[in-house]
């Protein structure tokens, strides 16, 4: 995977944009510079076989070919994904984000439900289901979520060395519960973690 030069850990806090409530947290800058973190629903241990793993790398790479994505750097966790990244071409990055999840999941799900051995396909599709059923539309499936955003926040801040002093947002729906004339509501779990932090 090709990565253009990255930026020191010391400017990384100056490339994030703070989202007014009225913007619904969409990104403002979608040509700008990023760190984004996708969370597998319930940090389930998905990435531990490189058929899923695989799946991730063809597909930043499809976006990097075809999308203009450009991808300053990555790491696949065993339930997560980080990545610093920017959209360089006329595609804006929340286009190129959502397709990515919308591939990558349906994706991985084909390959759990038909794909090798996976000695957990059962309780795998039982858990997304389970999750999938909950989220807003009563999906068949969820597979990503940010719903455990709070703690990806911590590992973020960590690796960053420190609070970035704005942040973006692309997955609005798990840290918002409702919209008020413009008031964002926030989920109860999030409100005190912003408060907090």
């Amino acid at each position: 995977m090709k990565t253009q030069g990255a930026k020191p850990r010391h400017q990384l806090s100056n490339v994030f944009k703070t989202l007014t409530p009225m913007s619904r947290y969409k990104i403002l800058d979608q040509h700008g510079l990023n760190f984004v973190t996708l969370t597998v629903v319930d940090w389930v241990d998905t990435f531990i076989r490189k058929s899923y793993k695989d799946i991730i790398i063809e597909s930043l790479r499809h976006c990097q070919r075809e999308k203009g994505l450009i991808v300053y750097g990555y790491v696949i966790m065993s339930s997560h994904l980080h990545m610093i990244v920017e959209a360089g071409g006329s595609i804006p990055l929340s286009d190129i984000l959502r397709d990515f999840k919308k591939f990558t999941a349906k994706a991985i799900l084909r390959e759990i439900e038909h794909g090798g051995y996976e000695s957990r396909k059962e309780w795998l599709l039982h858990r997304f289901a389970y999750r999938g059923h909950q989220a807003a539309g009563n999906r068949q499936y969820q597979f990503w979520q940010a719903e455990s955003a709070i703690l990806a926040h911590e590992q973020a801040f960590d690796f960053m060395g420190g609070v970035p002093l704005e942040i973006v947002y692309d997955q609005d729906k798990v840290f918002i519960t409702d919209e008020n004339h413009g008031d964002i509501i926030l989920t109860q779990a999030f409100k005190a973690y912003t408060r907090e932090r």
